[in-house]
C-alpha cells in the first residue's frame, strides 16, 4: 500500500506539468475537492484516489498502482 502526504501529491503534479484543475477534471471531481484531499482535509473515494494514482503513475515496489486506504 501507497501512502503519500500532501506535499508528495503536490511535488508529482507539477513534475507532471500537471495542474490540480487539471488532476481533478481527469479524475472527475472538483478543484477544491481535490485541493482538500492533497491537504490533508478531505477524503476521495478508492475508485477516486485509484484514478489519481493512474494519472500521475505512482505504483508500489512491484510496479502495481495501489489506492490509499
Amino acid at each position: 500500500m501507497i501512502m503519500l502526504i500532501a506535499s508528495q501529491y503536490k511535488k508529482l503534479i507539477k513534475e507532471k506539468g500537471y495542474s490540480q484543475v487539471y488532476c481533478a477534471k481527469e479524475i472527475g471531481i472538483s478543484p477544491s475537492t481535490l485541493g482538500a484531499f492533497i491537504n490533508g482535509k478531505g477524503s476521495l473515494s478508492k475508485a477516486k484516489q485509484y484514478r489519481l494514482h493512474r494519472l500521475l503513475e505512482i505504483e508500489d515496489e512491484y510496479g502495481n498502482l495501489n489506492i490509499i486506504f
